[in-house]
């Protein structure tokens, strides 16, 4: 069974009352091992999301901002070993993506 906490950070900023809700999903496996930690922001995906496997490798790592994937995003195997990494803008791949076989040998470079 899966445990999962969520925390629930109020924030207000300087002279004037700002709402927002910030809450960061983590759960765990039952080996007591992280499964992902995940904010958001007023209930919309907003900073680093991170996903590991239950033997503590990382398996998906990259960045939210309102809700849209940006930024560098790395994918691995169960192994450790690099499987993909590339770019999102707006929700969408962008740049140079690299495939990597499980040996770390690249298996296919894309151009989006």
């Amino acid at each position: 069974m899966i445990r999962c906490i969520t925390l629930l950070l109020f924030v207000g900023l300087g002279w004037r009352q700002v709402e927002e809700n910030i809450v960061s999903d983590i759960c765990f496996y039952e080996n007591l091992q992280k499964k992902h930690q995940r904010p958001y922001n007023n209930n919309i995906a907003d900073g680093k999301w991170t996903h590991w496997y239950e033997n503590g490798h990382k398996w998906i790592e990259g960045t939210y901002e309102n809700g849209l994937q940006v930024g560098k995003w790395n994918t691995w195997y169960t192994s450790g070993q690099k499987w993909i990494e590339g770019s999102y803008k707006n929700n969408k791949r962008n740049g140079k993506w690299t495939f990597y076989n499980e040996d770390g040998t690249v298996f296919e470079v894309k151009e989006y």
